[in-house]
């Protein structure tokens, strides 16, 4: 038990601030309700539109009378695919594939990766996942700059897709 009489909560309460949650009244009201921390993901938004929230939370902290920690959620490295066809290219399951890391656009038929070490980072056997994990190859042979795979996982890639 605290001094006041409150049981002392060993657990953090993080909420993830967004659009429909960023305004300072929204974050005054989660702060009274407990908000610990208050999560940011940065894959969204821009510099003035986060720093916007970060201000707003260190009001409501404020205004509670207490802290709030930021947990700013940083989006790791992500390898995006090149220039396709307007359309893509349908990847059928079963059929070999070939990606040309270091390209910015290949030639038909093949995925063109900028990342120009992709060939180096993976081996025979490795699953590369594209499109968010909608489509998956598996890698049969990488040298330098060229990786053949089969189409584990089919579909239609678009160009810049993850």
């Amino acid at each position: 038990m605290s001094k006041e009489g409150q049981t002392l909560r060993r657990t953090k309460i993080i909420c993830t601030i967004g659009p429909s949650s960023s305004a300072l009244s929204t974050l005054r009201k989660m702060a009274e309700a407990g908000m610990d921390v208050a999560r940011i993901n940065f894959s969204h938004g821009n510099y003035e539109s986060h720093l916007a929230i970060i201000t707003a939370v260190r009001e409501a902290a404020q205004a509670v009378g207490r802290p709030i920690a930021l947990m700013l959620d940083l989006q790791g490295p992500k390898v995006r695919v090149g220039e396709l066809p307007e359309d893509g290219l349908e990847l059928t399951p079963g059929v070999e594939v070939v990606i040309r890391a270091g390209v910015i656009s290949a030639g038909p038929g093949e995925i063109p990766v900028p990342y120009d070490r992709l060939a180096v980072d993976v081996k025979r056997g490795d699953r590369i996942l594209l499109d968010d994990g909608r489509l998956e190859l598996e890698v049969w042979e990488a040298k330098r700059t060229l990786i053949r795979c089969k189409v584990v996982l089919g579909g239609r890639l678009l160009a810049r897709k993850g």
